[in-house]
């Protein structure tokens, strides 16, 4: 089972999604590990995980991306890739 991870972001408005970007090319899951708190029950990080500003200037570090938490929610999420 091939698994992706992404950071997918909410509006702060209506909580609809309003975009995702796919991290596996920028982001291992050591690293991950090392940005999050995990969760006991999760060593595989399978479950999603809230990205604090905490979270988001670490992952800074491995990804070009502008974070917005006046406008946005910020999730990491992990997902089944192919079949």
């Amino acid at each position: 089972m091939k698994v992706e991870r992404s950071i997918s972001w909410f509006s702060k408005v209506d909580g609809k999604l309003a975009g995702e970007i796919i991290i596996d090319d920028y982001v291992n899951l050591q690293d991950l590990k090392e940005i999050f708190e995990v969760y006991e029950n999760d060593p595989l990080m399978y479950m999603a995980y809230d990205i604090k500003e905490s979270e988001a200037n670490k992952l800074k570090k491995f990804i070009s991306f502008k974070f917005d938490f006046e406008q946005f929610n910020y999730e990491l999420n992990c997902f089944q890739a192919g079949t």
